[in-house]
């Protein structure tokens, strides 16, 4: 699969030349010089169009202008987001090329302003508190867990222990025995133009230790464009590794980590396993089929019969549980959905996942299970699957959960099962910061203390096995 993914990997990747470069600065500065002013103009205009007579004049101005800047926000966009891997047979610098897609990309760009306020809200509130009223738990940032003198760092969550006489498992009060608290290792999306992804889940981490007493990991990975799928699933092993040879050392109980993503950080956390059963599992069955001298092996898909695990020589733990907030289960359907929204080429999904289709379906956890689904050893699995997922969410289609959770229960992970909340896809893991006040937040707390303790704690939340969303 190495050979076959890299090419496939590589095919559509393009190098700009100095005097693109040159061309897609100055593009980027010109159009954002003029949509400043635009924007600093229409108040003037606005008071315009209530004065008589020269309103005749204010009215189609304004509408000129209004219609200017729809035009000009998705080439903004484009020039910071699409240049890098553009299309082989596109002029650079690469731009929206049709009104159709540019007011796709205005609805997007008003979608993101949306949830970036509201995310740059909670992390903002989350630090005032911390910083007048102190940490909720054990705080440690920026550890190193690869190399010495890389940049491969991660943040550490760790619940106080108080003494308190009545302390049950699914208390927020941490328990005053020695006892080893469960991990959570949750993998973060990447947020461009952030290089670093985990500090925007400070007060994620924070609550979740507190709330469910449990350590919290999370960690940065190799960014795109320095690194793609297969470095970051190679980061992520060294982040489990890292957890099962350190996690006692801070309260963590090695035998009981669960692995955790959201969004394009949640087919990070699902692809790592199932990649590793499925060549497992192939392998184990070659073996058999050899020794029994039979030719069931040739019934084999293609895919699985060349299917390598990234950096497999990298050791993980087993890891107790799977916890998905919106994933990316299939790869090839996601970057239709964008294309849907007219944000293909602004997603880092295609670059950081194929950008072919080959190499999407060789990073769809859907795909691999679905294709393995006569040969897999459901032990080499994690036993138990939780998908939290917003009903509202256009980012992911919560449909994408869905199907994954048919498919495990289909090769015999019964505890496989989908929350879906009538929120947005920024919205499943907001309700979880700062604050923690709504009933959204108060449902899914319960549903992950059960998750994590086996607790009959329910707060109402709806499996897919009802029709409704709630």
């Amino acid at each position: 699969m190495d050979s076959v993914d890299t090419a496939n990997c590589h095919a559509c990747e393009r190098q700009a030349s100095p005097a693109e470069l040159f061309r897609i600065r100055l593009a980027t500065y010109g159009v954002s010089i003029i949509i400043a002013l635009g924007i600093c103009s229409l108040p003037m205009l606005l008071m315009c169009c209530f004065v008589p007579i020269v309103v005749i004049l204010a009215l189609p101005a304004l509408s000129l202008l209004l219609l200017t800047l729809a035009l000009l926000i998705p080439q903004v966009a484009y020039l910071l987001l699409a240049q890098t891997d553009a299309p082989p047979h596109a002029p650079l610098p690469f731009l929206a090329s049709s009104f159709t897609r540019c007011f796709k990309i205005d609805r997007a760009v008003v979608k993101w302003l949306k949830e970036g306020s509201m995310l740059g809200c909670r992390v903002f509130c989350d630090w005032i508190k911390r910083k007048y009223y102190g940490q909720m738990s054990e705080v440690r940032l920026n550890v190193q867990y690869g190399l010495p003198n890389t940049n491969k760092k991660l943040d550490r969550y760790v619940p106080y222990v108080v003494s308190h006489p009545n302390t049950s498992p699914c208390s927020s009060v941490a328990p005053s025995s020695p006892t080893l608290h469960p991990v959570i290792v949750f993998l973060p999306p990447q947020t461009r133009p952030f290089p670093s992804s985990k500090w925007l889940f400070s007060s994620f981490g924070s609550n979740l230790s507190t709330v469910l007493s449990v350590v919290v990991v999370i960690p940065d990975l190799t960014p795109y464009p320095e690194g793609r799928i297969q470095s970051q699933i190679k980061d992520a092993r060294l982040v489990l590794r890292y957890v099962e040879e350190h996690a006692a050392r801070y309260g963590g109980d090695p035998t009981q980590i669960y692995f955790a993503g959201h969004g394009l950080g949640g087919l990070l956390a699902l692809l790592l396993p199932i990649q590793q059963a499925v060549a497992e599992s192939r392998d184990d069955y070659l073996n058999h089929c050899r020794d029994a001298g039979t030719t069931e092996a040739q019934r084999i898909p293609n895919g699985v019969a060349i299917l390598k695990v990234y950096a497999g020589e990298i050791v993980v733990p087993k890891i107790k549980g799977l916890i998905l907030f919106a994933p990316i289960t299939d790869v090839d359907a996601h970057i239709l959905h964008e294309g849907d929204r007219g944000v293909h080429h602004l997603s880092i999904v295609r670059r950081v996942c194929g950008p072919g289709q080959v190499a999407s379906y060789f990073h769809s956890p859907a795909h691999l299970l679905y294709a393995s689904r006569s040969i897999i050893d459901v032990n080499r699995l994690p036993p138990k699957v939780l998908f939290l997922h917003g009903g509202l969410d256009e980012t992911v289609s919560h449909e994408q959960s869905e199907t994954m959770k048919e498919f495990f229960r289909g090769v015999g992970v019964k505890d496989a099962n989908v929350r879906l909340f009538s929120v947005g896809h920024w919205g499943i893991v907001t309700s979880l910061m700062f604050g923690m006040d709504g009933p959204i937040s108060r449902t899914l707390t319960a549903q992950l203390q059960q998750f994590i303790y086996g607790s009959t704690v329910n707060a109402g939340a709806k499996d897919l096995d009802t029709p409704t969303i709630k």
